[in-house]
């Protein structure tokens, strides 16, 4: 409480009146069961039958802040014990947008994925899997993001990459949301740019994703196409997909969705994915899930893989 007051009085000095601050903490633990088999080499053993366990903790810890002036700002420091995902941002909001430093960039923000059935925390084929369906990436750079205008928004991040590499990025993104006939229809559109990391290589990478998204009371429909090239036009990724949840009573979710993906440069490349997962509030802050998988990969050399996986998790949050 006294570095708030510390740091109100030091705003007030500077002409900026701190009407509220607010500090949050928020966290989870989950235990996440998995099972998966394929016809690929595993573990050494051929169409081996794996499975493994796993206890993920995650913390949260978000600063925010309203002034006088209209202004809002922030901070969030995320801690995911055993990933170096861990995450943190800072923003500042008003009547212009946002300025956000750190965190998702725009190209995260605005893309669309099919991929809604929970728990897929082990897929069951490693390698190749659905270059085209999940291209876009996270930034951790600066992004700027307009206000919502008539349901209109848009944004647009850079990102360096650090003295050692020329392989900076870039993002931009936009959607368009409405109210139709009682749904909730939502249109997305993202591009992501990685320039080639040095002078003399031809290895950036390129990609997009454009969506619709539509929801009307308890049923969400997303429809998505994602796209993943390389400057050296040696793959050209396509994937597409659809995904459906539904909130079937009061704690019970219910999610499915499946998927495809291609290459223009390689007749012989192909991914098919489908998916659907169960997921049961207990209790409050309790949530039991179940998610079953079943997919099949063939690489550009015509090697064919196909698997299935089954995942269960129970996780704590607060």
């Amino acid at each position: 409480m006294r570095k708030i007051l510390l740091a109100s009085t030091a705003l007030v000095a500077m002409g900026v009146s701190a009407a509220s601050a607010d500090i949050s903490l928020s966290g989870s633990a989950k235990f996440t069961y998995n099972s998966w088999s394929t016809s690929a080499t595993v573990d050494g053993a051929t169409g081996a039958n794996t499975t493994s366990t796993s206890l993920e903790n995650d913390l949260t810890i978000t600063s925010s802040f309203a002034s006088d002036n209209g202004l809002t700002y922030g901070t969030s420091h995320s801690i995911d014990e055993g990933s170096t995902a861990d995450g943190q941002s800072m923003y500042v909001k008003g009547s212009f947008g946002e300025i956000r430093f750190g965190g998702d960039g725009a190209d995260a923000a605005f893309d669309t994925s099919a991929d809604v059935a929970d728990g897929e925390l082990n897929k069951s084929i490693g390698t190749g899997e659905f270059d085209g369906d999940s291209a876009v990436a996270d930034a951790d750079g600066i992004a700027y993001f307009t206000p919502s205008i008539n349901g209109f928004a848009a944004g647009f991040s850079t990102e360096d990459a650090g003295s050692s590499s020329k392989a900076d990025k870039t993002g931009y993104g936009a959607s368009y949301s409405q109210e139709v006939a009682g749904a909730s229809v939502k249109i997305a559109y993202a591009v992501s740019e990685t320039a080639d990391n040095e002078t003399d290589l031809n290895n950036g990478v390129t990609a997009t994703s454009v969506g619709l998204t539509i929801t009307m009371g308890d049923a969400t429909v997303t429809i998505a196409q994602n796209t993943k090239k390389d400057d050296a036009t040696t793959y050209d990724h396509t994937g597409t997909g659809i995904g459906i949840s539904y909130a079937a009573m009061d704690g019970l979710t219910l999610k499915a969705h499946s998927k495809s993906a291609d290459d223009s440069k390689d007749a012989q490349y192909d991914s098919s994915e489908a998916a659907a997962s169960v997921t049961y509030t207990v209790a409050p802050g309790l949530t039991a899930n179940l998610a079953y998988t079943d997919s099949s990969y063939t690489t550009d050399l015509g090697a064919k893989t196909t698997g299935s996986a089954t995942t269960a998790y129970l996780k704590v949050a607060f």
